[in-house]
């Protein structure tokens, strides 16, 4: 008998970067989800058949019930861990309208990058908040 070698491709997910006054809209993890009571980008799982765009769109007005009119790509990053590989891509919504709710159980809340780096973020989300810092630090000295 020959054995098969599986691959298990990267689990593709999206999260929003929604802006105001200088501070980022974050969640947190309902009780009874994996990583509960963790902080998070709003965001979530693309389905098959669906494009990044369209799954961001989607998981914003599923979760916070915002429709998203535009948005700009920030950055993608991979994260691993002994069981899943995650591929997550960041999307800075730059028109929407509604006013944020949380929907699903979750607290949401309003954060500068420096409030935000004291929470406690899912592993995934975390790489993403030094980055941002780094960005916003290098617009300040340009």
């Amino acid at each position: 008998m020959t054995q098969q070698a599986f691959i298990k491709l990267p689990l593709c997910v999206v999260a929003g970067l929604l802006w105001k006054d200088s501070k980022l809209l974050i969640a947190k993890r309902p009780k009874g989800k994996s990583f509960s009571g963790f902080w998070e980008f709003p965001g979530g799982k693309v389905e098959p058949n669906e494009t990044l765009e369209e799954a961001l769109k989607r998981e914003f007005m599923e979760e916070v019930g915002i429709t998203i009119h535009e948005i700009k790509f920030y950055n993608s990053l991979l994260y691993s861990n002994r069981n899943h590989q995650i591929d997550v891509s960041f999307f800075n919504i730059t028109s929407y309208s509604g006013v944020p709710k949380p929907l699903e159980s979750q607290n949401l809340k309003w954060a500068t990058i420096e409030e935000a780096e004291k929470l406690k973020f899912i592993p995934a989300d975390k790489p993403l908040l030094k980055q941002l810092k780094k960005d916003t630090l290098a617009l300040v000295t340009e």
